[in-house]
């Protein structure tokens, strides 16, 4: 997956929306959306759509990290 700026874009109304409404420890509103924007960003390196998943699967598993460990 091609990774720029229209990636994050494309994102970022998520990203926001996730950000508003989560609590993350030690992290304010606009730490927690820079943090799903690396997140997002390591998901679309690690992405292979030949394994048949969307790329929303991989981006939770990498979002999810964030909230729980």
């Amino acid at each position: 997956m091609e990774i720029n700026n229209e990636l994050v874009a494309q994102w970022e109304p998520k990203i926001q929306k996730m950000s508003s409404n989560s609590y993350v420890v030690g992290l304010d509103k606009e730490d927690l959306a820079q943090e799903l924007r690396i997140a997002l960003i390591k998901a679309a390196r690690a992405y292979d759509d030949s394994k048949g998943a969307i790329f929303h699967t991989y981006y939770s598993k990498y979002y999810l990290y964030i909230f729980f460990c």
